[in-house]
């Protein structure tokens, strides 16, 4: 199988914006422009996984934090997901200080359905859907480190952030990111571990005790 090199260019640390600036961005050539998802619109696909490294805007860590920057906290299943669309960035190309032509950056986003089992803050209905960076297909994927592409049957406990406005992701519909990885937790039994590589917070390691610091009232 063929690789194709504008795959292999997202590893280096891709930097985009996704529903009011997930991640810190480098000014783009033209707009930005969502296409429909279709096989093969990446090109060929390495048979390995690609694992990528982002910058999160937001550094909330405790949970306190984490809340002030949610407007929906919930329990969730995840029931399905879908490969949905590919965002192309074009970008130009410097010798010096001259612009001799431009490079297209293409980046695939998948959308999560998640069954609501409890809401802690806002409001939701029964169904909600979650949008993260990456895709998989065939026998390869594509997704950055510290959010890897949720699976059908798992349970998280996810704070996030309403992007139902955004131009590219959401329009027309309702849609929801997390704030970081550090407001991902999924669940294990009575356990909850956090996708923060954060290792200085202090974070629940249980689904009691993180359900009591989610209720308790902001200083």
């Amino acid at each position: 199988m063929t690789i194709n090199l504008k795959v292999l260019a997202i590893i280096v640390a891709l930097m985009m914006v996704v529903g009011g600036q997930v991640y810190k961005t480098q000014p783009v050539v033209d707009s930005s422009k969502e296409y429909p998802l279709s096989e093969g619109a990446l090109g060929d696909l390495p048979s390995a996984d690609v694992v990528s490294i982002a910058e999160w805007v937001s550094k909330a860590s405790t949970i306190e934090a984490l809340k002030s920057e949610s407007q929906l906290v919930v329990k969730v299943r995840a029931t399905s997901t879908k490969e949905t669309r590919i965002l192309r960035n074009e970008f130009p190309m410097m010798e010096g200080t001259k612009v001799v032509g431009t490079h297209v950056d293409e980046l695939p986003f998948t959308d999560t359905t998640f069954d609501v089992l409890q809401v802690y803050q806002g409001q939701a209905q029964s169904k909600i859907i979650v949008m993260q960076t990456g895709r998989q297909m065939w026998s390869a994927k594509f997704e950055i480190r510290d959010d890897p592409l949720y699976k059908a049957g798992e349970e998280y406990v996810l704070f996030l952030v309403d992007i139902s406005h955004d131009n590219i992701h959401a329009n027309g519909r309702t849609l929801y990111r997390i704030v970081n990885p550090a407001g991902r937790y999924k669940i294990s039994g009575n356990n909850v571990n956090s996708f923060s590589e954060n290792q200085s917070a202090s974070r629940p390691k249980t689904l009691g005790d993180l359900e009591a610091k989610i209720r308790e009232k902001s200083k």
